[in-house]
C-alpha cells in the first residue's frame, strides 16, 4: 500500500464533496464507526432518496477472511491478479456489512445477469464497490441503487480514443479545456471516467452503458486519498430496473 494512501486511511472520517447545492446526510442518520485502522469512513449522503454510506480499505487481504461462498466462486478463478482483486473487495465487503442491520442471518451475496453484486437476503438494501491501485471503496446504500468507481490519477495511453467512444460532447469540451499532457488534464479525465462509470454500475449496464445519460441520477465526487479520484452515483430504486 503506497504511504499517502495508508496516512489517508489513518486519519479521521471526511465528509464527502456534494454536488452544487446538496448536503452531506445527518450524522446523527447513520453514525459511522471506525473499525480498525484499516478501515474508514469517507461520508454519508442522502441521495436519490436513500441512505448511502462509503468506505475505505487497504486492499491486502487473504482468503481465510472471505466467507464459504464466497470461497466457491473464488474456486473458480484462475488468474493470480483476479483471485487477489476479487478477494481484497469481498473482504472489504464482508467487513464493511458486518454491522449494519441487514436481513437475517449474514448477508447473502449474488451476482445479476450483468454480473452486478446484491444482496439476496437483505430488501431495500444495495451495494457496489471498486478497486484500484492499494484501495478499495465499498458503498452500502438503503433505498436507492448505488454505483461508485475509484481510480488511480495516471496518465491513461488511450485517453483520447476511450473519451472519442464513450465521452459526451460537453465531456470533451470539458477536457480541450486543458493542455492534454497536464496533471490537471489526467484529473479531469478520470473525473469524467468515474462519473461514467460509477452510473453505468449504478445501472447495472457494465460497459455497455458508459457513453449513456441517464436522467434521475445523483452524482457526488468522492474526497479521496491524493493520486486518486473517485465518483458515487445513485439512482432512485424505482428507476434501477430491480426492486431492491
Amino acid at each position: 500500500m503506497d504511504q499517502r494512501a495508508h496516512h489517508a486511511l489513518r486519519r479521521r472520517p471526511r465528509r464527502g464533496v456534494r454536488a452544487a447545492g446538496r448536503r452531506p446526510r445527518d450524522a446523527t442518520v447513520t453514525t459511522l464507526a471506525r473499525r480498525g485502522p484499516a478501515l474508514a469512513a469517507v461520508g454519508s449522503y442522502r441521495l436519490a432518496g436513500g441512505a448511502v454510506d462509503l468506505w475505505l480499505a487497504p486492499s491486502r487481504s487473504t482468503e481465510d477472511q472471505l466467507a464459504t461462498e464466497d470461497l466457491a466462486e473464488l474456486a473458480g478463478v484462475t488468474d493470480e491478479r483476479a483471485r487477489a482483486e476479487f478477494t481484497a473487495g469481498r473482504a472489504a465487503l464482508r467487513r464493511v456489512l458486518a454491522d449494519y442491520p441487514i436481513g437475517l442471518g449474514p448477508p447473502k451475496l449474488a451476482k445479476d445477469g450483468n454480473g452486478r453484486p446484491y444482496l439476496v437476503n437483505a430488501p431495500g438494501w444495495d451495494v457496489n464497490l471498486s478497486r484500484a491501485g492499494s484501495l478499495v471503496a465499498v458503498a452500502v446504500a438503503r433505498g436507492a441503487r448505488i454505483g461508485v468507481d475509484i481510480e488511480r490519477a495516471v496518465p491513461q495511453p488511450r485517453a483520447a480514443s476511450l473519451a472519442a467512444r464513450y465521452f459526451s460532447s460537453a465531456d470533451r469540451a470539458a477536457l480541450a479545456e486543458h493542455d492534454l499532457a497536464s496533471a490537471e488534464a489526467t484529473l479531469a479525465w478520470y473525473r469524467i471516467w468515474t462519473r461514467r462509470e460509477a452510473i453505468a454500475k449504478a445501472t447495472g449496464a457494465g460497459l455497455r452503458g458508459l457513453a449513456a445519460d441517464v436522467d434521475g441520477v445523483e452524482l457526488v465526487e468522492l474526497p479521496m486519498p491524493e493520486g486518486y479520484v473517485g465518483t458515487l452515483a445513485a439512482l432512485p430504486e424505482v428507476q434501477s430496473g430491480r426492486t431492491l
